[in-house]
Protein backbone atom coordinates (compact mmCIF):
# COMPACT_ATOMS: atom_id res chain seq x y z
CA UNK A 1 0.00 0.00 0.00
CA UNK A 2 2.44 2.52 0.88
CA UNK A 3 4.55 1.75 -2.38
CA UNK A 4 1.57 2.22 -4.61
CA UNK A 5 0.82 5.18 -2.77
CA UNK A 6 4.72 6.56 -3.33
CA UNK A 7 3.71 5.74 -7.27
CA UNK A 8 0.88 7.83 -7.48
CA UNK A 9 2.48 10.82 -5.64
CA UNK A 10 5.44 10.28 -8.28
CA UNK A 11 2.75 10.13 -11.27
CA UNK A 12 0.70 13.32 -9.59
CA UNK A 13 3.98 15.00 -9.94
CA UNK A 14 5.12 13.87 -13.08
CA UNK A 15 1.73 15.14 -14.72
CA UNK A 16 1.95 18.77 -13.13
CA UNK A 17 5.14 19.01 -14.98
CA UNK A 18 4.26 17.64 -18.21
CA UNK A 19 0.97 20.04 -18.40
CA UNK A 20 3.10 23.03 -17.38
CA UNK A 21 3.94 25.28 -20.18
CA UNK A 22 7.76 24.77 -20.93
CA UNK A 23 9.78 28.10 -22.06
CA UNK A 24 13.53 28.92 -23.17
CA UNK A 25 13.63 32.31 -20.58
CA UNK A 26 15.95 31.68 -17.90
CA UNK A 27 12.55 32.46 -15.75
CA UNK A 28 9.04 31.57 -15.49
CA UNK A 29 6.29 32.25 -13.04
CA UNK A 30 5.91 28.96 -11.23
CA UNK A 31 3.19 26.34 -12.51
CA UNK A 32 -0.09 25.79 -11.00
CA UNK A 33 -0.90 25.19 -7.82
CA UNK A 34 2.62 26.12 -6.11
CA UNK A 35 2.77 29.68 -7.87
CA UNK A 36 -0.54 30.39 -5.98
CA UNK A 37 1.76 29.90 -2.56
CA UNK A 38 3.86 32.94 -3.47
CA UNK A 39 1.90 36.15 -2.68
CA UNK A 40 3.52 37.96 -0.20
CA UNK A 41 1.47 40.02 2.65
CA UNK A 42 -0.11 43.12 1.44
CA UNK A 43 1.53 46.43 2.20
CA UNK A 44 -1.77 47.09 4.73
CA UNK A 45 -0.58 43.43 6.64
CA UNK A 46 3.11 44.79 6.97
CA UNK A 47 2.09 47.91 8.33
CA UNK A 48 -0.37 46.45 10.83
CA UNK A 49 2.61 44.74 11.81
CA UNK A 50 5.44 47.33 11.66
CA UNK A 51 6.27 49.67 14.47
CA UNK A 52 7.27 52.23 11.53
CA UNK A 53 5.39 54.39 10.22
CA UNK A 54 6.09 53.71 6.30
CA UNK A 55 7.68 49.91 4.36
CA UNK A 56 9.22 49.41 1.63
CA UNK A 57 10.05 46.89 -0.58
CA UNK A 58 13.54 45.86 -2.01
CA UNK A 59 14.66 47.03 -5.06
CA UNK A 60 16.07 45.27 -8.24
CA UNK A 61 19.32 46.90 -9.50
CA UNK A 62 20.54 43.67 -11.28
CA UNK A 63 19.23 41.20 -13.75
CA UNK A 64 21.89 38.74 -15.05
CA UNK A 65 21.75 35.71 -17.33
CA UNK A 66 24.52 33.09 -18.29
CA UNK A 67 24.95 34.76 -21.52
CA UNK A 68 26.43 37.67 -20.48
CA UNK A 69 29.65 36.33 -19.02
CA UNK A 70 31.45 39.08 -21.36
CA UNK A 71 30.19 41.61 -18.72
CA UNK A 72 30.20 39.71 -15.93
CA UNK A 73 33.40 41.87 -14.40
CA UNK A 74 31.73 45.12 -14.04
CA UNK A 75 28.26 43.33 -13.01
CA UNK A 76 30.24 42.44 -10.23
CA UNK A 77 31.47 45.77 -9.02
CA UNK A 78 27.83 46.65 -8.79
CA UNK A 79 26.86 44.06 -6.48
CA UNK A 80 27.21 45.43 -2.74
CA UNK A 81 26.89 43.73 0.71
CA UNK A 82 23.25 43.06 1.74
CA UNK A 83 21.84 42.17 -1.43
CA UNK A 84 20.05 39.28 -2.55
CA UNK A 85 20.10 37.13 -5.54
CA UNK A 86 17.55 35.22 -6.59
CA UNK A 87 18.08 32.54 -8.82
CA UNK A 88 16.18 31.19 -11.57
CA UNK A 89 16.37 28.86 -14.11
CA UNK A 90 13.45 27.91 -17.67
CA UNK A 91 11.50 24.69 -16.99
CA UNK A 92 13.88 22.54 -19.52
CA UNK A 93 16.63 23.82 -17.57
CA UNK A 94 15.47 22.52 -14.43
CA UNK A 95 13.46 19.50 -15.88
CA UNK A 96 17.29 18.56 -17.38
CA UNK A 97 18.41 18.40 -13.43
CA UNK A 98 15.13 16.60 -12.38
CA UNK A 99 16.09 14.00 -15.13
CA UNK A 100 19.55 13.51 -13.38
CA UNK A 101 17.56 12.89 -10.28
CA UNK A 102 18.77 16.32 -8.81
CA UNK A 103 16.50 17.03 -6.29
CA UNK A 104 17.58 20.32 -4.80
CA UNK A 105 16.64 21.70 -8.37
CA UNK A 106 12.58 20.32 -7.79
CA UNK A 107 12.01 24.45 -6.80
CA UNK A 108 13.25 25.81 -9.60
CA UNK A 109 10.35 23.87 -11.20
CA UNK A 110 7.71 24.54 -9.05
CA UNK A 111 8.68 28.40 -8.69
CA UNK A 112 8.85 31.86 -9.98
CA UNK A 113 12.96 31.58 -8.07
CA UNK A 114 14.57 28.28 -6.90
CA UNK A 115 17.02 29.59 -4.50
CA UNK A 116 18.20 32.87 -2.68
CA UNK A 117 21.85 34.24 -1.37
CA UNK A 118 22.57 37.36 0.52
CA UNK A 119 25.89 38.87 0.18
CA UNK A 120 27.65 39.47 2.72
CA UNK A 121 31.49 39.40 3.68
CA UNK A 122 32.54 36.48 5.40
CA UNK A 123 34.51 37.84 8.53
CA UNK A 124 35.57 41.36 10.01
CA UNK A 125 38.91 40.98 8.40
CA UNK A 126 37.96 41.21 4.72
CA UNK A 127 35.85 44.07 4.19
CA UNK A 128 36.64 43.61 0.10
CA UNK A 129 35.72 39.87 -0.95
CA UNK A 130 31.98 39.50 -1.21
CA UNK A 131 30.56 35.82 -0.63
CA UNK A 132 26.99 34.21 -0.89
CA UNK A 133 25.69 33.30 2.30
CA UNK A 134 23.42 30.38 1.61
CA UNK A 135 22.10 26.85 2.43
CA UNK A 136 20.44 24.52 0.67
CA UNK A 137 19.26 20.54 0.66
CA UNK A 138 21.42 18.09 2.73
CA UNK A 139 24.14 21.11 3.14
CA UNK A 140 24.61 23.24 5.69
CA UNK A 141 24.54 27.40 6.09
CA UNK A 142 27.61 28.55 4.43
CA UNK A 143 29.76 31.56 3.01
CA UNK A 144 31.78 29.52 1.02
CA UNK A 145 31.44 30.70 -3.15
CA UNK A 146 32.82 34.10 -4.21
CA UNK A 147 31.18 36.24 -6.50
CA UNK A 148 32.59 33.64 -9.63
CA UNK A 149 29.54 31.68 -8.38
CA UNK A 150 27.22 33.86 -10.00
CA UNK A 151 28.98 33.52 -13.47
CA UNK A 152 27.22 30.59 -15.12
CA UNK A 153 23.84 31.25 -13.54
CA UNK A 154 21.01 33.53 -14.03
CA UNK A 155 19.71 35.93 -11.06
CA UNK A 156 18.45 39.06 -10.07
CA UNK A 157 19.68 41.12 -7.38
CA UNK A 158 17.17 42.90 -5.20
CA UNK A 159 18.67 45.66 -2.50
CA UNK A 160 17.27 47.39 0.57
CA UNK A 161 16.42 50.64 0.45
CA UNK A 162 19.45 52.87 1.44
CA UNK A 163 20.97 53.10 4.70
CA UNK A 164 18.72 50.18 6.24
CA UNK A 165 21.45 47.89 6.17
CA UNK A 166 24.68 47.31 8.33
CA UNK A 167 27.70 45.81 6.76
CA UNK A 168 29.46 45.06 9.85
CA UNK A 169 26.23 43.59 11.63
CA UNK A 170 25.41 41.44 8.44
CA UNK A 171 28.94 39.54 8.70
CA UNK A 172 28.19 39.65 12.73
CA UNK A 173 25.30 37.56 11.71
CA UNK A 174 27.47 35.46 8.97
CA UNK A 175 30.32 34.68 11.32
CA UNK A 176 27.83 33.53 13.82
CA UNK A 177 25.82 31.21 11.48
CA UNK A 178 28.86 29.51 9.91
CA UNK A 179 30.79 29.13 13.16
CA UNK A 180 29.84 25.92 14.51
CA UNK A 181 28.89 24.49 11.19
CA UNK A 182 25.61 22.84 13.04
CA UNK A 183 23.46 25.53 11.07
CA UNK A 184 21.37 23.21 8.95
CA UNK A 185 18.46 23.03 6.33
CA UNK A 186 15.31 23.40 7.66
CA UNK A 187 12.66 20.46 6.13
CA UNK A 188 10.20 21.91 8.45
CA UNK A 189 9.80 24.87 7.41
CA UNK A 190 10.25 23.94 3.72
CA UNK A 191 6.97 22.34 4.37
CA UNK A 192 5.62 25.46 6.26
CA UNK A 193 5.12 23.53 9.69
CA UNK A 194 7.01 26.16 11.43
CA UNK A 195 9.08 29.11 10.27
CA UNK A 196 9.08 30.76 14.15
CA UNK A 197 11.63 32.99 15.39
CA UNK A 198 13.19 34.14 11.89
CA UNK A 199 14.11 37.85 13.10
CA UNK A 200 16.85 37.22 15.57
CA UNK A 201 17.37 40.51 17.44
CA UNK A 202 20.55 39.32 18.86
CA UNK A 203 23.38 36.47 17.96
CA UNK A 204 21.87 34.19 20.85
CA UNK A 205 18.29 34.13 18.87
CA UNK A 206 20.01 33.14 15.65
CA UNK A 207 18.15 29.87 14.83
CA UNK A 208 20.17 25.72 14.36
CA UNK A 209 18.09 25.28 10.79
CA UNK A 210 17.32 27.80 8.04
CA UNK A 211 15.82 27.29 4.24
CA UNK A 212 17.59 29.58 1.82
CA UNK A 213 14.40 32.11 1.87
CA UNK A 214 13.86 32.03 5.77
CA UNK A 215 17.90 32.67 5.91
CA UNK A 216 17.77 35.66 3.73
CA UNK A 217 15.42 36.99 5.77
CA UNK A 218 16.98 36.60 9.28
CA UNK A 219 20.49 37.77 7.82
CA UNK A 220 18.82 40.87 6.80
CA UNK A 221 16.71 41.33 9.51
CA UNK A 222 20.27 41.27 11.98
CA UNK A 223 21.40 43.57 9.67
CA UNK A 224 18.89 45.86 10.13
CA UNK A 225 15.90 45.50 7.53
CA UNK A 226 13.03 43.93 8.67
CA UNK A 227 10.90 42.04 5.99
CA UNK A 228 6.83 41.22 7.10
CA UNK A 229 7.29 38.02 5.42
CA UNK A 230 4.90 35.53 7.29
CA UNK A 231 1.36 35.51 7.47
CA UNK A 232 0.47 33.14 10.08
CA UNK A 233 3.47 34.30 12.63
CA UNK A 234 5.65 31.22 11.24
CA UNK A 235 3.31 28.56 11.45
CA UNK A 236 1.77 26.89 8.34
CA UNK A 237 3.52 29.43 6.34
CA UNK A 238 5.65 28.31 3.47
CA UNK A 239 8.08 30.70 2.70
CA UNK A 240 9.63 30.71 -1.09
CA UNK A 241 12.18 32.84 -2.61
CA UNK A 242 9.32 35.11 -4.61
CA UNK A 243 7.53 35.64 -1.32
CA UNK A 244 10.53 37.03 -0.14
CA UNK A 245 12.05 39.38 -2.64
CA UNK A 246 8.04 40.70 -2.89
CA UNK A 247 7.55 41.55 0.46
CA UNK A 248 7.48 44.98 2.38
CA UNK A 249 10.09 46.02 5.03
CA UNK A 250 11.16 48.53 7.53
CA UNK A 251 14.31 49.50 8.88
CA UNK A 252 14.90 47.65 12.11
CA UNK A 253 17.72 47.97 14.90
CA UNK A 254 17.75 45.98 18.11
CA UNK A 255 16.51 49.08 20.43
CA UNK A 256 13.53 48.33 18.73
CA UNK A 257 12.32 45.33 20.12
Amino acid sequence: MKLFKKKIAVSGLLCILSFSCATKAPTHNGIFPFSMMEKAPSKHHALKRSSADSVEKLTIVLRYTSQQQESFPVICEQLQAGDIIAFSMSHSQAREHLKNRNIQKVPYELFRFGHLAILTYPTSNDSKNLHLLQVAMKQQVNADSDLSYLKDQSWIAYRAPIGTISSKKLTEFTTAVCSTGTTKYDYTATFGISNGNIHPSSISEIKKKYTCATLAVAALHHAGFHLHTPLRKGYFDVITPRQVVDSWGSQYSATQK
